[in-house]
């Protein structure tokens, strides 16, 4: 039995403070369905379903699936969200990275 607050293998009496997956050994309940173990063993049950594959088989496609993933992931730009804001009746409703450049007056030579 692994102790659910620390991972290790006793279940009472832990003096372990704060939380470590059993799973992945991340710092989360092993029962946090944000566990990357826990999504991988969901994606494989649902390739068994749909595929009608084995676990071993399904396993090993997601597997393959993560690793083409994560070998481009660093190609991948992404932008942070933003949250809308309010505006006054009198404001633009441009965003601000939207707004064209300023352009500066040219200077005649005299």
């Amino acid at each position: 039995m692994r102790c659910g607050n620390c991972g290790g293998s006793h279940n009472d009496n832990c003096t372990f403070i704060g939380l470590k997956c059993a799973n992945c050994r991340g710092p989360h309940n092993p029962k946090d369905k944000e566990c990357s173990y826990y999504i991988k063993e969901k994606e494989t049950i649902k390739l068994m379903d749909e595929q009608h594959l084995s676990y071993h088989q399904a396993k090993q496609q997601t597997l393959t699936n993560r690793s083409k993933t994560n070998k481009n992931q660093h190609l991948i730009k992404t932008e942070p969200t933003q949250q809308p804001t309010q505006q006054s009746q009198g404001e633009s409703k441009q965003t601000p990275e939207r707004k064209p450049n300023p352009t500066i007056p040219k200077i005649k030579p005299t």
